[in-house]
Parts: C-alpha cells; sequence; structure tokens
C-alpha cells in the first residue's frame, strides 16, 4: 500500500471518497485498489481507484447478452489495453467502452494515481472472467509520461554530477543512453556496458556489476 499522503492529496482531487480498500482482490489484481459505490440501483455504477502501477489482471465481461463496461477516468492517468492491440493511455475526461466478450486490463500508470467510474452494462448471464496478470515486463514497457522523462533526465544529471565532484572526471566512460526499469536507472556507456542505479538518500548509486548490451 501507498503513502498515505499521496492517496490523501489525490483524495482530494476528486471531490468525493475513494472508498474503501478493495479487500480479497489479491488473486486478480496487482497492487492496492480503492472501490467507491455509487450507485446499485438502474446499473451498476463504483469509483474504482488504483496506487500507482496497480492494474488488474487480464480479464473479460462475458455475457449472454448485451453486458460490457464503461470507464471514465475522472484523476491522475492510467492505461487501458486490449488483447492483441497497443495499450492506450487515459487521462481525465476519457471515456473508455468495453464489449462483452472483450479481453482487456486497465490500471494506474507506475507514477500515478488513477480513478475512473466503473459502469457495468446490463445484460443476461453476465459475470468477469479474470485471467492472468499483467506481467511486470509488459506494464515495464508502457510510454513514460513527460514527468519520468524530466525525473530521469535529472537522475542522469544527478549521477554526472555526484561521479565528477568524487573523481573530478565520469569514471566509466562517455555515457551513449539512459532510461528508467521500474525504479532502476540504467546508464549504458559507448563500451556497450551498463551500471543499474537505485536512488539511495537523494543519491543514484551504482549496483555491483556491469551488465553487457553489446561486444
Amino acid at each position: 500500500m501507498r503513502d498515505n499522503k499521496e492517496r490523501k492529496e489525490h483524495e482530494a482531487s476528486l471531490g468525493f471518497a475513494i472508498g474503501a480498500i478493495n479487500q480479497g482482490t489479491e488473486a486478480h489484481i496487482t497492487g492496492s485498489s480503492y472501490v467507491a459505490p455509487l450507485s446499485d440501483e438502474l446499473l451498476k455504477i463504483d469509483n474504482t481507484t488504483f496506487e500507482p502501477g496497480c492494474r488488474t489482471n487480464w480479464h473479460i465481461h462475458q455475457a449472454e447478452k448485451n453486458g460490457g463496461q464503461v470507464i471514465i477516468c475522472i484523476a491522475g492517468r492510467g492505461f487501458y489495453q486490449e488483447w492483441g492491440k497497443d495499450a492506450v493511455e487515459v487521462n481525465p475526461g476519457d471515456c473508455i467502452t468495453i464489449p462483452a466478450g472483450v479481453k482487456n486490463w486497465h490500471g494506474a500508470a507506475p507514477e500515478s494515481w488513477f480513478s475512473h467510474i466503473c459502469i457495468d452494462v446490463p445484460g443476461e448471464g453476465t459475470h468477469t472472467e479474470f485471467l492472468e496478470p499483467v506481467s511486470d515486463e509488459e506494464y515495464d514497457r508502457l510510454k513514460k509520461s513527460e514527468a519520468e522523462i524530466e525525473i530521469s533526465e535529472d537522475a542522469v544529471m544527478n549521477t554526472a554530477i555526484m561521479h565528477i565532484s568524487i573523481n573530478e572526471q565520469w569514471p566509466y566512460g562517455t555515457m551513449k543512453k539512459y532510461w528508467l526499469e521500474g525504479d532502476r536507472l540504467a546508464i549504458e556507456y559507448e563500451t556497450g556496458k551498463a551500471l543499474y542505479y537505485r536512488l539511495e538518500d537523494g543519491y543514484w548509486e551504482p549496483e555491483e556489476g556491469w551488465v553487457v548490451l553489446s561486444e
């Protein structure tokens, strides 16, 4: 579960409560989510909130007739993906219609809380079939936001400043490129090797050992 301050700040941006933590979902959701029921009369409508990095498993809204789901983003940044298609970034105001029988997943971006209104389309014989999780490898390939790119640029600059201040020169050769992998920063050097860094006390400290990317 993420920092309580972050959750409260996100909740304040909604204008209404995010509800209680969604208990008993460990088998079909990665991370923690919250649900606030809004209506269960003519339509079943919930506000569902995902912490950063949280996402559903792949799943299908099954129905013998009609059915499906509509999701409307109201805060934060998330993703929606249908099987065999690229993931779609979802921002406040975006509306996604999910027909019955379509394999899909949806959830938060790595760096952002994400809230959407879920509207279950009435039908006959409706139920949700949860399938395999969205793997970390699949999830890490999602498009990075401008904020994440800025963070990575700042991280590289901080790393360079740290090494230059300590060694008075770049100790590993000329940097070729860099990217984020989850909570790690990877920097490739002109040698074709890369080092991974983790943020510790405001500095990106190198992990042990080189990773050979090319000979």
